[in-house]
């Protein structure tokens, strides 16, 4: 570049301030101070591709002219990373935020649900108000829907990790949102066979897909395609550099593209940001995208996506491989069997009094003797009575100093015999802790159901000691 004008290292839209700023430069008294201080600018490859880069200036005086020399630095990566660390940050922090809401937002839905079924049982013979409650309990469920995503995002959510073919949990996926899609829409999808084994929360995995899914169909108005296909990819150090989060080793893939209008290159920087969304006011949470990537980092992996407008988008999520051999499902005869009852003891303790009441009221409704306190140091209190207990079902985070897992060793250690069960709003790190640092602790997440609770209760009662 030596005797070459500067212009032709910036863009055209730059070089008019950029001709005045040297020309300040140059006449500035305390330019020899300047020298030494680097700014950003825009700089301008040989091809025509603009990219981020540090400039250091200075003036050199010989025989009457001013001698100026530039010298840039792309600072591409660096930006990249910055953004990343920017990106993570903001995440961890909003993640922490979403993750305690979510934990509120799910005790009020128990409250609201735990009611709604009570007087359902109350109103038997009056079928138009029943039909209400019904409508009513249908929506408390998809606000618990809508708690997840919450959840998801701030990877703070209970999941049921499990081994499973993901090529037949895309079909099954296929089957289930195909009726979400309007008729010109087509579904396809390229599963080849000898895809290795996943651990991961199949429900979850369906709600990502179907969220996708809608994503696509609205991307697409007069309809389209959207192709879905899995894949064994092995990264290198080199290809998981290039991926946030990543180390090298095997992934399976999922790609969920569409034939839609694609995205603007300064909207898609956005789409993984929690509540950013494009849609009109009440048609878009903005969760989607980031439940996606939540999705995805709980299970060990990430997410990308690329898109260019009028050329449609690919979302791609990669989970590590797994070892191991898939088990076949055993099913659940649950829905069609009775509601189990029993007459044992059973301490509740839940610092929410309405979500007390209902808890309590669902449990004596089976059958049960129930004890309720309000924190773990009136829990510990009754337990310490010569009092027989069968089973404490506690809140995990609660006022007080003692949270519900303190509780449960505390427990066991009086009633070695006790059964326990933990109730949670959401997963804390706390809640995969053991008693004995073998055993797991029992869950069941808010808000839960009369009959999801009453055969929680029993498996653990029947159980082995």
């Amino acid at each position: 570049m030596l005797g070459k004008p500067l212009d032709l290292l910036l863009p055209e839209r730059f070089r008019e301030a950029h001709h005045k700023h040297i020309e300040a430069f140059i006449f500035s008294p305390e330019s020899n101070l300047l020298m030494s201080r680097r700014g950003e600018i825009v700089g301008l490859r040989k091809d025509g591709e603009e990219f981020p880069a540090e400039a250091s200036i200075a003036k050199l005086e010989t025989g009457g002219e001013v001698i100026m020399t530039v010298i840039l630095h792309d600072i591409s990566e660096r930006k990249k990373t910055e953004a990343h660390l920017h990106r993570t940050q903001k995440m961890e922090a909003l993640g922490n935020l979403t993750g305690g809401v979510a934990h509120e937002f799910n005790n009020l839905l128990m409250a609201i649900l735990g009611n709604l079924e009570l007087m359902d049982e109350d109103m038997a013979g009056n079928e138009s108000v029943r039909k209400r409650l019904a409508l009513a309990m249908e929506s408390t469920l998809r606000g618990k829907s809508l708690t997840q995503q919450l959840l998801a995002y701030s990877r703070t959510g209970s999941l049921y990790p499990e081994l499973i073919d993901l090529n037949e949990a895309v079909l099954r996926s296929c089957r289930m949102f195909s009726q979400a899609l309007v008729e010109s829409i087509e579904i396809r999808t390229k599963i080849p066979d000898g895809l290795w084994p996943v651990m991961i929360d199949a429900g979850e995995l369906e709600g990502v897909l179907l969220n996708l899914a809608l994503n696509a169909r609205d991307a697409m108005p007069k309809g389209g395609t959207v192709t879905i296909e899995t894949a064994n990819k092995k990264l290198t150090k080199k290809a998981a550099a290039t991926l946030p989060d990543l180390i090298p080793g095997d992934y399976v893939t999922i790609s969920v593209t569409d034939t839609g209008c694609g995205i603007s290159p300064e909207v898609i920087e956005h789409v993984f940001d929690p509540f950013f969304t494009t849609k009109e006011v009440g048609k878009g949470t903005g969760l989607g995208l980031s439940m996606v990537l939540g999705f995805a980092k709980q299970a060990g992996g990430t997410a990308e996506i690329k898109s260019k407008p009028g050329k449609g988008t690919t979302v791609r999520f990669y989970l590590p491989r797994a070892k191991g051999k898939i088990k076949p499902k055993k099913k659940s005869a649950e829905a069609t069997q009775e509601i189990p009852a029993g007459t044992e003891t059973i301490l509740c303790v839940e610092d929410d009094p309405v979500v007390l009441v209902i808890g309590a009221t669902m449990l004596k409704s089976l059958g049960y003797e129930v004890l309720e306190a309000r924190d773990g140091p009136s829990g510990l209190a009754i337990l310490k009575k010569k009092q027989h207990i069968d089973l404490l079902l506690s809140d995990v985070v609660m006022p007080g100093g003692m949270k519900g897992t303190e509780l449960a060793k505390k427990a066991v250690a009086l009633r070695p015999r006790i059964k326990v069960l933990l109730a949670t709003g959401y997963n804390p790190e706390e809640v995969e802790q053991s008693i004995s640092g073998e055993t797991p602790l029992p869950i069941i997440e808010k808000p839960f159901r009369k009959r999801e609770l009453a055969f929680k209760v029993r498996e653990i009662l029947d159980g082995a000691s």
